[in-house]
C-alpha cells in the first residue's frame, strides 16, 4: 500500500520533507543499520501547492526528476498527519524515528486528555484538495521565491490543513476566514496546547487581520481614485476632435464628390440632399465628427462639405464682394444643425449658434491655410 513517508535528505543539510512512499527506490546500502535510500524528487521548479499535490496525488515521478539520497524516519496513511509529523520532526533535538514516534504518543496522550476524537483519516481528503486548488491559483506567483531546501511548502497551506486535521479553527467558531501567517512563518496550533499558547496565536490573528481590512480600505480609496480620473476622462473624450476618419464607413451613394470644390457641386449635393433618405445618411456620415465647442464641431463638419479654397467664394446669403454663391435658402444650414447636435455631447445646440459658426467660417476661410500670413506679407511689401 502506498502511504506519505517522512524523510530526512542528509546531502540537503538534513532537511525533513513528506514525499509519496511510491518515490522511494529500494535500498542502495545500509549504515549504521538505518537505511540510507534513494528516492526521486520533483525539480526546483515544482514547489508550494504543486508539489503537495503531486505528493497527495502520488504522482509516479518523470524523466526529468532529481534523484536524492534520503532516510526514511516514519511513513503514515494520512498526508495530513505526516506533514505535521514533519513539522515535530524539524522541531525536534534529534532527528531519529524514535523522536518522532515519542511525539506522536504524547500528542495521542493529550488528544484522550481532552477527549478529541481524531476524524477518520479520509474525512478531510475533500477539503484539503478544495484548498490545494485554491492555493495553486496563487502558486506560479509564490514559485519566484527559490528555496533549494525541499521542505519548501505553501505556508497558508501548512496551517489550514493542520487546522483541518484537528477539525478546523476550534477558537474561532464565529470566524469562518482562513487567514495565512507571514511569509517565514509557520504555525501549528496542536491540540491540547496551553492557553498562552492560544492567545498569542490570536492576538496574531486580530493584528493580521486589522492589516487586512486596512488594506481593503485603502484598496477602495484607489479605486475611488481610478473611476473618478476615469469619469473625467470620459468626459473630455466628449469633446476630442475624433476625425472625418470615423464617418469614412458611411457611403454617400450617388452624392457628388466631398468636399465640394465648385458651384455645380453644390447645386448637385444639394439636389441629392432633396432626398429623406440621402438627407438621414448624411447627418450619420456628419456625426461623428466631435469638437471642444459648437464652431470646433461646425467647422469640422463644413470642412467635410467644402473645400477651403471653394469656401473663400461662398457666403451665407450669397452677397459679399467675392461671393459667388450663398447657403441660406438650402437645405444645408438644417442639414448642418442637425448634425452638430447628433454628436455626442451637443444635442443642446442652437440654430443660432450653428448659423453664427456657419457664417464666422464661410467669413474666415480667407485667412486659412495661409491666407492671413500672405495678406499681412503682401502689406508689408507694398
Amino acid at each position: 500500500m502506498i502511504k506519505f513517508a517522512v524523510v530526512i535528505f542528509p546531502d540537503e543539510d538534513n532537511a525533513i520533507d513528506v514525499i509519496s512512499s511510491s518515490w522511494i527506490l529500494p535500498p542502495l546500502i545500509a549504515n549504521g543499520g538505518t537505511q540510507v535510500k534513494n528516492c526521486r524528487y520533483p525539480p526546483s521548479k515544482v514547489r508550494g501547492a504543486k508539489l503537495a499535490k503531486l505528493v497527495c496525488n502520488h504522482q509516479p515521478p518523470s524523466s526529468d526528476w532529481l534523484v536524492c539520497s534520503c532516510r526514511v524516519l516514519k511513513e503514515y496513511d494520512n498526508y495530513l498527519t505526516a506533514r505535521e509529523a514533519s513539522i515535530r520532526a524539524e522541531e525536534a533535538s534529534n532527528l531519529e524515528p524514535s523522536s518522532v514516534e515519542e511525539a506522536d504518543s504524547r500528542r495521542i496522550r493529550k488528544r484522550i486528555q481532552n477527549k478529541v476524537k481524531p476524524p477518520p483519516c479520509n474525512s478531510n481528503s475533500n477539503k484539503l484538495q478544495k484548498i490545494i486548488a485554491v492555493a495553486e491559483d496563487s502558486s506560479d506567483e509564490s514559485n519566484t521565491l527559490e528555496d533549494d531546501n525541499p521542505t519548501t511548502f505553501c505556508l497558508g497551506l501548512v496551517r489550514e490543513t493542520a487546522d483541518l486535521e484537528r477539525g478546523g479553527y476550534e477558537g474561532a467558531a464565529n470566524d469562518n476566514t482562513l487567514f495565512a501567517p507571514p511569509h517565514g512563518q509557520i504555525e501549528i496550533y496542536p491540540g491540547g496546547g496551553d492557553q498562552n499558547t492560544s492567545a498569542t496565536h490570536q492576538a496574531e490573528d486580530v493584528e493580521f487581520k486589522n492589516q487586512f481590512v486596512q488594506f481593503l480600505e485603502e484598496n477602495r480609496k484607489f479605486q475611488d481614485a481610478v473611476i473618478s480620473k476615469l469619469e473625467i476622462i470620459s468626459s473630455k473624450l466628449k469633446h476630442i476632435n475624433l476625425g472625418t476618419t470615423c464617418a469614412k464607413n458611411i457611403k454617400l451613394t450617388g452624392a457628388p464628390l466631398l468636399p465640394l470644390t465648385s458651384k455645380d457641386g453644390l447645386a448637385s449635393l444639394i439636389t441629392w440632399l432633396g432626398i429623406d433618405k440621402n438627407s438621414d445618411l448624411m447627418i450619420d456620415y456628419l456625426s461623428l465628427h466631435g469638437g471642444e465647442n459648437v464652431s470646433a464641431v461646425t467647422g469640422s463638419i463644413l470642412s467635410e462639405i467644402f473645400t477651403n479654397q471653394f469656401a473663400t467664394v461662398v457666403s451665407f446669403t450669397g452677397q459679399g464682394q467675392k461671393a459667388v454663391c450663398g447657403i441660406k435658402d438650402s437645405i444645408l444650414p438644417k442639414l448642418i444643425t442637425k448634425s452638430v447636435r447628433s454628436n455626442k455631447g451637443f444635442s443642446q445646440a442652437t440654430d443660432f449658434e450653428v448659423k453664427q459658426a456657419i457664417i464666422n467660417w464661410l467669413k474666415n476661410a480667407g485667412d486659412r491655410g495661409g491666407g492671413r500670413a500672405a495678406r499681412r506679407q503682401r502689406h508689408l511689401t507694398g
